[in-house]
């Protein structure tokens, strides 16, 4: 396994564009992409655990999942920062096994949700305004996923952000909000 992590960590990725893709689709993606960024290599082989198939379905049909439309553009990326960011954006999980990658349920699928608030900067987007619909963009942008049956709301009297989501979701909105106030909208 450990070779499998060293070789996602070494692959950098110069440029990759996925457009309203399926997690399925996605993927093919950045295999395509990982084998071009390492001529002569093989990529790290990446499959979709049969769990989260319906029964009858295969692998080009995932139910909830191909509903899920995946959009981004990244560049000079490695293949293990990437399959993190496309898994957090599709709600699942990945793993690193013996023989490559494994796409599996989300361990947050099955997390309670809990409710923080957070003082957010000043300088934060949409903050000066009040407007919600810019702090919650500004998040996402950087990563944060906001599941349907969470929540997120902002208070611009008090210039609060009430969030109920999972521990790890929470966790990652408490690292993007404090290294805000660091550096700013790094």
């Amino acid at each position: 396994m450990k070779r499998i992590k060293a070789q996602l960590d070494a692959t950098i990725i110069p440029e990759i564009e996925i457009r309203s893709a399926t997690l399925v689709e996605a993927i093919a993606i950045i295999m395509k992409k990982a084998g071009e960024a390492v001529p002569g290599s093989d990529p790290v082989p990446i499959v979709i655990d049969p769990d989260l198939l319906e029964p009858g379905q295969n692998v080009d049909h995932l139910g909830k999942l191909s509903e899920a439309r995946l959009t981004l553009r990244m560049v000079n990326i490695t293949e293990s920062n990437l399959l993190d960011f496309v898994t957090r954006l599709a709600g699942v999980d990945y793993r690193i096994t013996s023989t490559g990658v494994s796409i599996e349920k989300s361990a947050a699928a099955n997390e309670e949700a809990i409710t923080r608030r957070y003082s957010l900067p000043p300088e934060f987007p949409g903050v000066e305004d009040g407007n919600e619909e810019k702090i919650v963009l500004a998040l996402a942008e950087k990563g944060a996923i906001f599941p349907p049956e969470n929540s997120i709301h902002y208070d611009a009297c008090e210039k609060i952000l009430t969030v109920t989501n999972t521990e790890g979701n929470l966790a990652f909105i408490e690292h993007i909000i404090a290294g805000w106030r660091d550096s700013g909208p790094a």
